[in-house]
Protein backbone atom coordinates (compact mmCIF):
# COMPACT_ATOMS: atom_id res chain seq x y z
CA UNK A 1 0.00 0.00 0.00
CA UNK A 2 1.27 3.73 -0.67
CA UNK A 3 -0.27 6.19 1.41
CA UNK A 4 -0.07 9.72 0.22
CA UNK A 5 0.10 12.29 3.27
CA UNK A 6 -1.43 15.68 2.08
CA UNK A 7 -3.22 18.70 3.44
CA UNK A 8 -6.88 18.22 3.46
CA UNK A 9 -7.52 20.69 0.84
CA UNK A 10 -5.31 19.71 -2.11
CA UNK A 11 -5.53 15.69 -2.97
CA UNK A 12 -6.78 16.89 -5.70
CA UNK A 13 -3.24 16.33 -7.05
CA UNK A 14 -2.79 12.97 -6.98
CA UNK A 15 -6.75 11.86 -6.89
CA UNK A 16 -7.67 13.97 -10.09
CA UNK A 17 -4.29 11.03 -11.84
CA UNK A 18 -6.21 7.87 -10.09
CA UNK A 19 -10.01 8.31 -11.05
CA UNK A 20 -8.78 9.31 -15.20
CA UNK A 21 -5.35 8.42 -16.26
CA UNK A 22 -4.46 5.25 -13.65
CA UNK A 23 -7.64 3.90 -12.05
CA UNK A 24 -6.08 0.31 -11.63
CA UNK A 25 -3.63 2.53 -8.71
CA UNK A 26 -6.82 3.69 -6.87
CA UNK A 27 -7.39 0.26 -4.31
CA UNK A 28 -3.29 0.45 -4.17
CA UNK A 29 -3.27 4.52 -3.11
CA UNK A 30 -5.01 5.91 0.20
CA UNK A 31 -4.85 9.56 1.70
CA UNK A 32 -3.76 10.67 4.69
CA UNK A 33 -4.14 14.03 6.04
CA UNK A 34 -1.45 16.55 7.92
CA UNK A 35 -4.44 17.46 10.04
CA UNK A 36 -5.39 14.17 11.56
CA UNK A 37 -1.79 13.43 12.62
CA UNK A 38 -1.93 14.57 16.09
CA UNK A 39 -5.01 12.25 16.63
CA UNK A 40 -3.82 9.05 15.03
CA UNK A 41 -1.96 6.47 17.46
CA UNK A 42 -1.71 3.30 15.38
CA UNK A 43 -0.88 3.27 11.52
CA UNK A 44 -0.31 0.44 8.95
CA UNK A 45 2.94 -0.14 7.41
CA UNK A 46 3.98 0.01 3.70
CA UNK A 47 5.23 3.42 1.92
CA UNK A 48 4.59 6.82 3.10
CA UNK A 49 5.20 9.78 0.85
CA UNK A 50 5.31 12.86 2.65
CA UNK A 51 3.59 15.54 0.03
CA UNK A 52 2.67 19.30 0.32
CA UNK A 53 5.72 20.30 3.42
CA UNK A 54 5.61 23.92 1.67
CA UNK A 55 2.39 24.42 3.03
CA UNK A 56 3.29 23.33 6.70
CA UNK A 57 3.92 25.71 8.98
CA UNK A 58 6.86 24.83 11.93
CA UNK A 59 5.02 23.00 14.07
CA UNK A 60 2.96 20.83 11.77
CA UNK A 61 6.36 20.32 9.66
CA UNK A 62 7.83 19.08 13.54
CA UNK A 63 4.64 16.10 13.60
CA UNK A 64 5.12 15.62 10.22
CA UNK A 65 8.87 14.77 11.55
CA UNK A 66 7.62 12.75 14.37
CA UNK A 67 5.47 10.40 12.25
CA UNK A 68 8.31 9.78 9.98
CA UNK A 69 10.49 8.84 12.54
CA UNK A 70 8.27 6.67 14.45
CA UNK A 71 7.17 5.43 11.01
CA UNK A 72 11.07 4.57 9.77
CA UNK A 73 11.50 3.13 13.35
CA UNK A 74 8.51 0.54 12.54
CA UNK A 75 9.75 -0.33 9.61
CA UNK A 76 7.75 1.78 7.38
CA UNK A 77 9.36 3.41 3.96
CA UNK A 78 9.24 6.80 3.63
CA UNK A 79 9.66 9.67 0.47
CA UNK A 80 10.63 12.71 1.63
CA UNK A 81 11.99 13.27 5.02
CA UNK A 82 10.01 16.27 6.16
CA UNK A 83 12.71 17.97 8.06
CA UNK A 84 15.62 17.35 5.49
CA UNK A 85 13.58 18.88 2.42
CA UNK A 86 14.88 22.21 1.14
CA UNK A 87 11.82 23.82 0.34
CA UNK A 88 11.12 26.69 -2.03
CA UNK A 89 13.34 29.98 -0.46
CA UNK A 90 16.53 27.43 0.61
CA UNK A 91 16.33 25.41 -2.46
CA UNK A 92 16.42 28.41 -4.94
CA UNK A 93 19.25 29.89 -2.52
CA UNK A 94 21.26 26.93 -3.03
CA UNK A 95 20.76 26.54 -6.59
CA UNK A 96 21.73 30.24 -6.98
CA UNK A 97 25.31 29.58 -4.85
CA UNK A 98 26.01 26.14 -6.69
CA UNK A 99 25.90 28.20 -10.17
CA UNK A 100 22.57 26.04 -11.63
CA UNK A 101 20.67 29.29 -11.76
CA UNK A 102 21.82 32.71 -12.49
CA UNK A 103 19.18 34.77 -11.00
CA UNK A 104 18.83 34.85 -6.94
CA UNK A 105 15.95 35.02 -4.41
CA UNK A 106 14.84 36.99 -1.10
CA UNK A 107 12.99 37.54 1.64
CA UNK A 108 11.12 41.10 2.66
CA UNK A 109 13.61 41.18 5.42
CA UNK A 110 17.02 39.96 3.08
CA UNK A 111 19.18 42.64 2.40
CA UNK A 112 19.08 43.87 -1.06
CA UNK A 113 22.25 45.41 -2.22
CA UNK A 114 22.94 42.73 -4.58
CA UNK A 115 19.56 42.96 -5.94
CA UNK A 116 19.28 42.88 -9.88
CA UNK A 117 16.13 44.38 -11.80
CA UNK A 118 13.68 43.51 -13.26
CA UNK A 119 12.12 40.98 -10.37
CA UNK A 120 8.69 39.47 -9.31
CA UNK A 121 7.40 38.71 -6.03
CA UNK A 122 5.40 35.81 -5.08
CA UNK A 123 4.69 32.77 -1.98
CA UNK A 124 7.00 31.06 -0.59
CA UNK A 125 4.98 28.49 0.20
CA UNK A 126 2.31 28.70 -2.58
CA UNK A 127 1.89 27.26 -5.83
CA UNK A 128 0.54 30.88 -7.22
CA UNK A 129 3.24 31.84 -9.22
CA UNK A 130 3.82 35.80 -9.75
CA UNK A 131 1.52 38.01 -7.92
CA UNK A 132 3.41 40.91 -10.01
CA UNK A 133 4.41 42.35 -13.37
CA UNK A 134 7.60 42.49 -13.88
CA UNK A 135 9.00 45.31 -11.15
CA UNK A 136 11.54 47.69 -12.53
CA UNK A 137 12.41 49.63 -9.81
CA UNK A 138 13.04 49.54 -6.05
CA UNK A 139 9.97 51.95 -5.67
CA UNK A 140 7.88 49.62 -7.79
CA UNK A 141 9.25 46.94 -5.48
CA UNK A 142 8.42 48.74 -2.42
CA UNK A 143 4.35 49.71 -3.73
CA UNK A 144 4.04 46.14 -4.86
CA UNK A 145 4.91 44.63 -1.32
CA UNK A 146 2.64 47.32 0.72
CA UNK A 147 -0.23 46.57 -1.76
CA UNK A 148 -0.16 42.80 -1.53
CA UNK A 149 0.19 43.30 2.38
CA UNK A 150 -2.77 45.86 2.58
CA UNK A 151 -4.21 42.68 0.45
CA UNK A 152 -3.99 40.22 3.12
CA UNK A 153 -0.78 38.42 2.57
CA UNK A 154 1.74 37.34 5.14
CA UNK A 155 4.97 39.35 4.25
CA UNK A 156 7.14 36.56 5.97
CA UNK A 157 5.87 34.22 3.28
CA UNK A 158 6.55 36.90 0.43
CA UNK A 159 9.61 36.27 -1.87
CA UNK A 160 11.25 38.08 -4.18
CA UNK A 161 12.62 36.67 -6.95
CA UNK A 162 15.09 38.16 -9.69
CA UNK A 163 13.89 37.26 -13.34
CA UNK A 164 15.65 35.56 -15.67
CA UNK A 165 14.85 35.59 -19.20
CA UNK A 166 14.35 31.98 -20.94
CA UNK A 167 12.51 33.13 -24.16
CA UNK A 168 14.15 31.88 -27.56
CA UNK A 169 15.04 34.31 -30.25
CA UNK A 170 11.31 34.17 -31.63
CA UNK A 171 9.68 35.15 -28.40
CA UNK A 172 8.86 31.47 -27.26
CA UNK A 173 9.46 30.55 -23.66
CA UNK A 174 9.68 26.53 -22.92
CA UNK A 175 8.87 25.19 -19.03
CA UNK A 176 9.49 22.13 -18.63
CA UNK A 177 8.69 19.52 -16.22
CA UNK A 178 9.47 16.32 -14.97
CA UNK A 179 8.89 13.60 -11.62
CA UNK A 180 10.59 11.53 -9.35
CA UNK A 181 9.37 9.05 -7.94
CA UNK A 182 11.82 7.11 -5.42
CA UNK A 183 14.50 6.02 -8.13
CA UNK A 184 12.95 6.68 -11.23
CA UNK A 185 12.77 9.90 -13.23
CA UNK A 186 9.92 10.64 -15.52
CA UNK A 187 9.20 13.38 -18.16
CA UNK A 188 6.03 15.27 -17.51
CA UNK A 189 5.92 18.04 -20.01
CA UNK A 190 6.94 20.82 -22.11
CA UNK A 191 4.20 24.13 -21.64
CA UNK A 192 5.24 26.74 -24.75
CA UNK A 193 3.94 30.15 -23.98
CA UNK A 194 4.45 33.80 -25.53
CA UNK A 195 4.37 35.07 -21.69
CA UNK A 196 6.87 34.95 -19.10
CA UNK A 197 4.08 33.20 -17.04
CA UNK A 198 3.83 29.55 -17.77
CA UNK A 199 1.26 27.32 -15.96
CA UNK A 200 -0.74 26.43 -18.86
CA UNK A 201 0.46 26.18 -22.93
CA UNK A 202 -1.14 28.85 -24.94
CA UNK A 203 0.83 27.69 -28.26
CA UNK A 204 0.30 24.28 -29.25
CA UNK A 205 0.97 23.21 -32.84
CA UNK A 206 2.25 19.96 -34.80
CA UNK A 207 5.94 21.43 -34.17
CA UNK A 208 5.12 21.65 -30.68
CA UNK A 209 4.01 18.67 -30.09
CA UNK A 210 6.49 16.99 -31.98
CA UNK A 211 8.82 18.65 -29.50
CA UNK A 212 7.44 17.16 -26.55
CA UNK A 213 7.06 14.10 -28.07
CA UNK A 214 10.80 13.72 -28.43
CA UNK A 215 11.42 15.54 -24.76
CA UNK A 216 9.11 12.44 -23.54
CA UNK A 217 11.01 9.99 -25.21
CA UNK A 218 14.43 11.17 -25.01
CA UNK A 219 14.49 12.72 -20.92
CA UNK A 220 17.60 15.11 -22.52
CA UNK A 221 18.29 16.26 -18.87
CA UNK A 222 18.27 13.50 -16.26
CA UNK A 223 21.71 13.67 -15.31
CA UNK A 224 21.26 17.80 -14.29
CA UNK A 225 17.99 17.07 -12.68
CA UNK A 226 18.86 13.99 -10.77
CA UNK A 227 21.72 16.61 -9.12
CA UNK A 228 19.06 18.79 -8.32
CA UNK A 229 16.92 16.62 -6.71
CA UNK A 230 19.66 14.99 -4.34
CA UNK A 231 20.65 18.42 -3.27
CA UNK A 232 16.60 19.22 -2.89
CA UNK A 233 16.99 15.53 -0.61
CA UNK A 234 13.76 15.10 -2.37
CA UNK A 235 12.55 11.67 -3.22
CA UNK A 236 8.83 12.27 -4.33
CA UNK A 237 7.91 15.72 -6.48
CA UNK A 238 8.15 17.26 -9.46
CA UNK A 239 10.59 19.51 -11.02
CA UNK A 240 9.45 22.57 -13.20
CA UNK A 241 12.87 24.33 -15.13
CA UNK A 242 13.85 26.13 -18.18
CA UNK A 243 17.03 25.96 -20.25
CA UNK A 244 18.88 29.03 -20.72
CA UNK A 245 22.05 28.88 -23.27
CA UNK A 246 21.88 24.92 -23.37
CA UNK A 247 21.47 25.10 -19.53
CA UNK A 248 19.21 23.72 -16.73
CA UNK A 249 17.55 26.36 -14.74
CA UNK A 250 15.42 25.53 -11.81
CA UNK A 251 12.16 27.25 -11.12
CA UNK A 252 10.74 25.09 -7.66
CA UNK A 253 10.71 21.62 -6.64
CA UNK A 254 6.91 20.79 -6.02
CA UNK A 255 6.44 18.18 -3.77
CA UNK A 256 2.37 17.67 -3.96
CA UNK A 257 2.05 18.70 -7.96
CA UNK A 258 -0.50 17.88 -9.97
CA UNK A 259 0.95 14.57 -11.99
CA UNK A 260 -1.64 15.02 -14.59
CA UNK A 261 -4.42 17.18 -15.47
CA UNK A 262 -7.47 15.02 -16.61
CA UNK A 263 -7.54 13.54 -20.09
CA UNK A 264 -10.57 16.62 -20.91
CA UNK A 265 -8.46 19.21 -20.07
CA UNK A 266 -5.33 18.13 -22.45
CA UNK A 267 -5.89 19.28 -26.43
CA UNK A 268 -6.32 16.06 -28.10
CA UNK A 269 -3.03 16.17 -30.21
CA UNK A 270 -0.78 16.07 -26.97
CA UNK A 271 -3.07 13.04 -25.54
CA UNK A 272 -0.07 10.27 -26.89
CA UNK A 273 2.55 12.22 -24.66
CA UNK A 274 0.45 12.29 -21.74
CA UNK A 275 -0.50 8.94 -22.09
CA UNK A 276 2.89 7.85 -21.95
CA UNK A 277 4.20 9.96 -19.23
CA UNK A 278 1.33 8.72 -17.32
CA UNK A 279 2.54 5.15 -17.64
CA UNK A 280 5.72 5.75 -16.92
CA UNK A 281 4.44 7.62 -13.39
CA UNK A 282 2.39 3.98 -12.73
CA UNK A 283 4.90 2.07 -13.61
CA UNK A 284 7.19 4.47 -10.45
CA UNK A 285 4.79 3.70 -8.34
CA UNK A 286 4.15 0.49 -8.90
CA UNK A 287 7.84 -0.08 -8.00
CA UNK A 288 7.05 1.44 -4.55
CA UNK A 289 4.08 -0.03 -3.64
CA UNK A 290 5.17 -2.49 -0.63
CA UNK A 291 2.55 -4.85 1.35
CA UNK A 292 1.53 -3.75 4.69
CA UNK A 293 1.26 -8.05 5.66
CA UNK A 294 -0.64 -6.95 8.46
CA UNK A 295 1.73 -4.26 10.07
CA UNK A 296 0.40 -1.86 12.80
CA UNK A 297 2.74 0.40 14.31
CA UNK A 298 1.94 2.43 17.40
CA UNK A 299 2.50 5.70 17.25
CA UNK A 300 2.99 8.36 20.49
CA UNK A 301 3.25 11.71 20.50
CA UNK A 302 5.16 14.70 22.29
CA UNK A 303 3.08 16.65 24.89
CA UNK A 304 4.57 19.91 24.05
CA UNK A 305 4.37 19.49 20.41
CA UNK A 306 0.65 18.74 20.99
CA UNK A 307 -0.05 22.09 22.99
CA UNK A 308 2.68 24.17 19.89
CA UNK A 309 -0.42 22.81 18.69
CA UNK A 310 -3.13 24.00 20.40
CA UNK A 311 -4.58 20.56 21.32
CA UNK A 312 -5.43 19.31 24.30
CA UNK A 313 -5.79 15.51 26.05
CA UNK A 314 -9.86 15.79 25.38
CA UNK A 315 -9.20 16.80 21.98
CA UNK A 316 -7.19 13.89 21.16
CA UNK A 317 -9.54 11.19 22.83
CA UNK A 318 -12.29 12.97 21.11
CA UNK A 319 -10.91 12.92 17.75
CA UNK A 320 -9.92 8.86 18.72
CA UNK A 321 -13.65 7.91 19.49
CA UNK A 322 -15.27 10.02 16.49
CA UNK A 323 -12.68 7.90 14.41
CA UNK A 324 -13.63 4.78 15.86
CA UNK A 325 -9.87 3.76 17.07
CA UNK A 326 -10.74 0.79 19.01
CA UNK A 327 -7.33 -1.25 19.56
CA UNK A 328 -7.35 0.14 23.02
CA UNK A 329 -10.26 -0.19 25.17
CA UNK A 330 -12.24 3.43 25.91
CA UNK A 331 -12.06 3.43 29.55
CA UNK A 332 -8.23 2.55 29.51
CA UNK A 333 -7.30 5.14 26.53
CA UNK A 334 -9.39 7.71 29.03
CA UNK A 335 -6.91 6.58 31.71
CA UNK A 336 -4.01 7.09 29.74
CA UNK A 337 -5.26 10.45 28.68
CA UNK A 338 -6.07 11.66 31.91
CA UNK A 339 -2.76 10.82 33.38
CA UNK A 340 -0.57 13.35 30.98
CA UNK A 341 -2.63 16.15 31.86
Amino acid sequence: MIHYLVTRAHAYTMRTYLETWQRDLSGRVSFEFYEDFPYRHHIAGGTYIFSDLERLNAAQLEVAQAYADQLRQGGGKILNQPRNVLRRYELLKLMHEKGINGFNVYRLNDSRTALRFPVFVREENEHTGSLTELLQTEAELEKAITELTVAGKDARHLLIVEYCHTADSGGMFRKYAAMKINDKLVPRHVLFSSGWVDKHPDVVDMGKIGEELAFLKLNPHENELREAFALARIDYGRVDYSVVDGKVTIWEINTNPVILASPGKCEPDRLPGQARSARGIAEAFELIDSPTNGQVIDLKWDRKLMRDLGIGAGDEFAAAVKQGLKRVPGIQLLREKLRAL
